[in-house]
């Protein structure tokens, strides 16, 4: 586990355990000529977070759009997937989540340095992470943002801190994410909720749905 105490623009502000982040998307494996694919592509994630939930959004408008909700005091979640007209939920318990992040990247190395850099008003702490499918890249992280394990569902679950700048794969996509912008407004419980009216799907066929998108 890596514990740092943050210093810079925020280093005074009491830790933030409630709020938005606005992240930057981007995508490094496609060709920045190839601006069809590029436009049908998300360019911005929201991430909520409260009481040791988290929930990401991403889409392209009416389109597409997935959301993703933890909850790390049920360590359980679900991911829901929009296209057009059609609405699908994945529930996942706790080996469900662990097994996600492990397909990402396999095993993850963590190691910290004394480097910072500024993200979004925040001086964040660089790490190096290498992975178990020989990737290796640089993330920064705020130890003051976030809850509590802020990462136990994804790969990065050996950094305690929000991560501000950090690459992910799925579904055969490789993206970057650099935050952009954190508010401290207070956010809905119902933004953490299972709704209904989607269709039960399994993790196989969601990633179809995706891959066939």
């Amino acid at each position: 586990m890596f514990i740092f105490c943050s210093c810079g623009s925020h280093s005074t502000q009491e830790n933030i355990t409630v709020g938005t982040i606005e992240y930057e998307v981007s995508y490094p494996s496609i060709d920045k000529k190839d601006m069809m694919a590029a436009m049908m592509l998300p360019s911005k994630m929201i991430l909520y977070f409260k009481d040791g939930k988290v929930q990401s959004e991403i889409g392209t408008g009416a389109i597409f759009k997935t959301i993703i909700v933890t909850d790390k005091a049920t360590e359980s979640g679900f991911q829901l997937l929009k296209i057009v007209n059609k609405k699908y939920i994945l529930k996942l318990d706790s080996a469900g989540i662990q097994q996600n992040a492990y397909d990402i990247f396999k095993e993850v190395k963590v190691t910290a340095t004394n480097e910072t850099k500024e993200i979004a008003g925040y001086v964040c702490k660089k790490a190096l992470v290498e992975t178990g499918t020989g990737k290796k890249f640089e993330v920064f992280y705020c130890p003051n943002l976030g809850p509590k394990a802020a990462n136990w569902f994804n790969p990065y679950k050996e950094i305690d801190g929000m991560i501000m700048e950090y690459h992910y794969k799925q579904y055969n996509l490789d993206m970057k994410f650099v935050a952009v912008k954190v508010t401290a407004d207070p956010v809905k419980d119902e933004f953490f909720v299972e709704p209904k009216g989607y269709e039960p799907i399994t993790k196989e066929k969601m990633a179809e749905i995706f891959e066939n998108f």
